[in-house]
């Protein structure tokens, strides 16, 4: 084999190899911040998130598809009210979670934090997560879009 082949196979296989990634890895950003630009502020109307009693016995409402994208909704644990937002982190779309102790919230994929008002605590993220006003209304947490 000379040496022009196989750098013509070495390039092929790279690109082979990186492109279904790199495609995956924009796609991903592009459509988080879709998701918080155009589903989070986009109507008046409130949904039903959980119960007061789903967030008293396991101290967090997760849902994965609403209305308004995902809903993550804690109790904050320094004043007691209820915070709700959009889990989707605005970096690459990965969904992050609620760290108690610390009182942020973290992404598993690149360690992003956020504080209980959704800012940016510490990157790689740059945007504020999206953000939900609550109301207790007859047992349920009810949740809609604030307006920035």
């Amino acid at each position: 084999m000379n040496r022009r082949k196989f750098i013509n196979l070495f390039s092929i296989s790279l690109l082979v190899n990186y492109l279904p990634m790199s495609l995956a890895i924009s796609s991903a950003k592009s459509r988080s911040k879709y998701e918080n630009k155009n589903q989070v502020f986009s109507s008046k109307d409130w949904i039903v998130a959980g119960t007061v009693k789903e967030i008293n016995e396991s101290g967090q409402i997760f849902r994965d598809k609403s209305a308004y994208g995902t809903v993550l909704v804690i109790r904050d644990t320094q004043s007691e009210k209820l915070v709700a937002i959009n889990s989707t982190c605005t970096h690459l779309g990965c969904n992050v979670d609620w760290e108690a102790k610390e009182n942020i919230f973290l992404c598993p994929c690149h360690a992003s934090e956020f504080n209980y008002n959704g800012e940016v605590k510490n990157g790689p993220a740059t945007e504020p997560l999206g953000i939900y006003e609550t109301k207790i209304e007859s047992g349920n947490i009810m949740v809609r879009p604030v307006k920035i």
